[in-house]
């Protein structure tokens, strides 16, 4: 079995690699509990992973091996079987069948590997692959996040650099591995962190990395869309504090849904004053919601805001910017800017940082605000006259007194609702049960600009998103409303 031969059964892998199966599952169990040593799969022209052979690693030879091999080929649809034997001591014979005929080849199969993955759950799996083997040297999910961002840029930079045939240098030189990291994020512009947890990564298997990454696509946007899966993975089995950074999937198509009705200009501006991973940008973009659209998204933390950028790299999406800083600290220079302003705020963060205190209408008429108080004021300066506010907000700010009854001044003095529509608690889940809305609002063009008309909602279960923004965008298209 494979826990017998772990050396032999990277041989193996390694020399069915070369032959053109870019993709490798070793030890897999199916079938009640029926377990082969290692399946090596093609790609076919849709993207998607297929069988191509299963190997078995035997001592001794005989005819019942050679017929459970071929019964376990056919079954789990491969075109080969491949049967090694330990013919000496450090000796192995490798036999190759034909699974149709089940007749012995007079040579190895060659396979076309030209192609890559471009179905998601199989991304996905070959990037868990890597982040469980990274698991058993890297302490917390942080570095192994933070780990699998630098193999994925650096097969990026790779790709834009013409490099490509590199990437199997990872495998064999470790230096050689810390001057491309270094490389890769100097092309992008990104800091290179003196991270101590990389000094470990020279004990991983990577050999396996390079064979099991290998067979993605260096850019593509489900690749990107892969990693932010696998992200959200890692950071919810981590513990709460992690959802700070992350959008759940519900909140993520409510503002698709909103922002979609609102028809933006393809030559407008876009801002993010919570970008965390760049969930929602990264929807918006792939769902064609915001097309031309140039966008910018800041980010407090360091690390997260270039794990952000990382994402939309690797997904092709170019005319999105990351900054990492203090969204609520941006000066007089953004006010007014933007045609769009989106914001999934930090639910519960007390004020911490005293400089924010003279800064805001809010600070200075209220000792009790909260952070998304301040950042729905700060919305609403960036965005120009004429453009668009779409907002998470705490249900208590639309009905409490004190720093909530500023917010609500500052929302009548200077916007239009277009929009107000409850939420679900379970919407947040798994982070938190808080209870928010959803605020669309428009810039007055003057202070003396009123709205006729308000869409009120209230979504019970999350099955109603689309049907709720759907009646949203016919509410303006039937009033005449435009972006």
């Amino acid at each position: 079995m494979l826990n017998e031969f772990t050396l032999v059964n990277e041989q193996v892998g390694d020399y069915i690699n070369k032959l053109g199966c870019p993709i490798l599952d070793i030890d897999v169990v199916w079938s009640r509990k029926k377990r082969v040593d290692l399946i090596g799969y093609v790609i076919d022209s849709d993207g998607k992973k297929k069988t191509a052979v299963v190997a078995e690693i035997k001592k001794r030879p005989s005819f019942e091996s050679q017929q459970q091999l071929l019964v376990a080929a056919k079954e789990l649809g491969a075109l080969y079987a491949l049967l090694v034997i330990q013919e000496e001591p450090h000796s192995w014979g490798y036999y190759w069948y034909d699974v149709g005929t089940s007749l012995p080849l007079s040579k190895e199969p060659r396979f076309d590997n030209g192609r890559f993955l471009e179905n998601q759950t199989e991304i996905e799996q070959q990037i868990y692959k890597v982040a469980n083997a990274a698991r058993e040297i890297l302490y917390n999910p942080w570095e192994t996040v933070q780990f699998l961002g630098d193999i994925l840029l650096i097969r990026a930079y790779l790709h834009d650099t013409d490099g490509l045939e590199k990437w199997i240098v990872i495998a064999d030189d470790y230096q050689k591995y810390m001057m491309l990291r270094v490389a890769a994020y100097k092309h992008y512009n990104l800091p290179v962190g003196d991270d101590g947890w990389i000094v470990r990564v020279s004990n991983l298997n990577r050999n396996q990395i390079v064979r099991d990454i290998g067979s993605l696509s260096p850019k593509h946007v489900s690749l990107g869309s892969a990693f932010l899966q696998v992200i959200s993975s890692i950071m919810e089995n981590a513990g709460r504090r992690e959802g700070l950074f992350i959008t759940t999937e519900h909140i993520r198509k409510v503002f698709l849904g909103f922002v979609s009705s609102l028809d933006i200009k393809a030559d407008g501006k876009m801002a993010d004053v919570s970008a965390g991973f760049g969930t929602i940008l990264s929807d918006l973009y792939t769902q064609q919601a915001i097309n031309g659209v140039e966008s910018i998204g800041f980010e407090i933390n360091k690390d997260v805001s270039i794990l952000s950028q990382i994402l939309f790299i690797i997904s092709g999406i170019e005319n999105v910017r990351i900054e990492s800083g203090d969204s609520l600290l941006l000066g007089e220079e953004h006010f007014g800017q933007y045609n769009l302003v989106i914001m999934d705020p930090p639910l519960g963060m007390p004020l911490n940082n005293k400089s924010y205190m003279e800064k805001f209408r809010v600070t200075s008429k209220s000792s009790n605000a909260r952070v998304s108080d301040l950042m729905l004021e700060q919305s609403i300066r960036l965005a120009r006259k004429g453009g668009y506010i779409v907002a998470i907000v705490p249900e208590i700010t639309l009905s409490a007194s004190g720093a909530s009854k500023e917010v609500r001044d500052i929302i009548k003095d200077d916007t239009i609702i277009e929009a107000i529509v409850s939420l679900p608690p379970h919407i947040l889940k798994p982070w938190t049960m808080a209870k928010v809305s959803v605020l669309v609002l428009k810039k007055k063009q003057s202070r003396d600009e009123t709205a006729n008309e308000v869409f009120l909602g209230k979504l019970e279960s999350v099955e109603e998103i689309d049907e709720l923004t759907e009646a949203f965008r016919l509410f303006r298209k039937e009033r005449g409303l435009h972006g």
